[in-house]
């Protein structure tokens, strides 16, 4: 698969499909919270990369929406300014393709054991 085509999987990936199923009525658990961040540790090599990358998707989770700038991010993210999300986005050294991997990873674990749970609810007849 090229750079090209997982760019357009991710763009046409029904994410908010996804995330609903996972987290449901819009929390954000702190254990899947947790879960997800030890997958991508190691693609921040810098604390404050990684930091600003937890932060960054703590606030994408946030509230539903398909995009927002690095100003709308910064607010939930207990940042004044948008300037440590610029940053990650585009000074900071970190590999995309290891993090896009985990977070897939991380998306098809979530729906397995949620599709696992839904079986096991269904009344057998």
């Amino acid at each position: 698969m090229t750079a090209t085509s997982r760019s357009s999987f991710v763009r046409h990936l029904k994410s908010e499909v996804a995330v609903g199923a996972i987290i449901g009525d819009g929390a954000w658990p702190g254990e899947l919270r947790r879960e997800l961040f030890a997958l991508l540790a190691g693609v921040f090599t810098q604390a404050r990369s990684r930091l600003a990358a937890f932060a960054y998707i703590g606030a994408l989770l946030a509230e539903p929406g398909d995009r927002r700038s690095c100003w709308q991010l910064a607010e939930p993210a207990g940042h004044a300014t948008p300037r440590r999300m610029q940053a990650l986005l585009a000074e900071h050294r970190w590999d995309w393709t290891a993090a896009l991997a985990a977070l897939q990873r991380f998306i098809v674990g979530q729906l397995a054991m949620r599709k696992q749970s839904w079986r096991s609810m269904r009344p057998l007849s």
